[in-house]
């Protein structure tokens, strides 16, 4: 049997009541999802919303991510449905009403109990004995009765879980998301008009000329070292000389 909504809802009805049903339609199918968007889809608060999911989170059916808001800065949880935990927990609340249903078969077909016709409860004959075959609950008469389109309705009830438990429920894996190939369109270009082409004089090539070279500065004269001034040498001094005698 494949995995279907149909068993889900009937999990979570048990476990968490009708009010969860809602909740459960719209995570079923999608991943993240904003708990604030699931409230306003829910058309409740988000108190209410969060109740529901912590419902379902008690049997790890849900698992969640937080991430921080950037605008308002404070952070928001994205939950996602685990639909492998939730088929695994369904097998086993089969296996354990399985169980129970064999018993009170084999005990309404044995004829040891009695059960009380105003709510039902079932005694063993030992226990009635000691009650004086009254009710523990509401002290009424308890009576022996077979019920043999009870115990029809139980032996098939029986047959399907056990079905259901050796055939076992497959979970289709999520088709897995392709790239999108982009491609771009291939346009034709248009071919190149041909046009005559002018008749262009054939241009001289350009005489080469030497660069001028900048003339060369003349080395700047030295400057002459000046000599040191002479001495000026005292002039000698005259002595008398004498005259001949004629």
């Amino acid at each position: 049997m494949k995995w279907s909504l149909i068993l889900a809802e009937e999990l979570v009805r048990e476990i968490a009541g009708p009010e969860s049903l809602r909740l459960l339609r719209l995570i079923f199918t999608k991943e993240n999802l904003n708990e604030f968007e699931l409230a306003d889809n829910l058309k409740v608060n988000i108190n209410q919303a969060r109740h529901c999911l912590y419902e379902l989170q008690k049997y790890n059916l849900i698992s969640s991510t937080r991430k921080k808001d950037k605008q308002k800065g404070w952070y928001v949880y994205y939950w996602t449905f685990d639909h492998k935990k939730a088929r695994d927990l369904l097998l086993k609340l089969k296996q354990q009403r399985l169980d129970k249903l064999r018993k009170e078969v084999s005990r309404e077909k044995s004829g040891n109990y009695l059960t009380c016709l105003q709510d039902g409860t079932v005694v063993s004959a030992n226990d009635a004995m000691e009650t004086n075959f009254r009710c523990p609950v509401c002290e009424e008469m308890l009576i022996y009765k077979r019920d043999e389109k009870r115990i029809k309705t139980k032996d098939q009830e029986i047959e399907n879980i056990q079905n259901l438990i050796e055939e076992g429920i497959e979970i289709p894996e999520p088709p897995k998301k392709r790239r999108k190939k982009t491609t771009k369109k291939k346009t034709k270009r248009k071919p190149a008009k041909r046009t005559r082409k002018k008749a262009t004089k054939k241009r001289k090539p350009a005489k080469r000329t030497r660069k001028k070279s900048k003339p060369k500065r003349k080395p700047a004269k030295r400057r002459a070292k000046r000599k040191p001034a002479a001495r000026k040498r005292k002039p000698a001094k005259k002595t008398p000389t004498r005259r001949r005698k004629r």
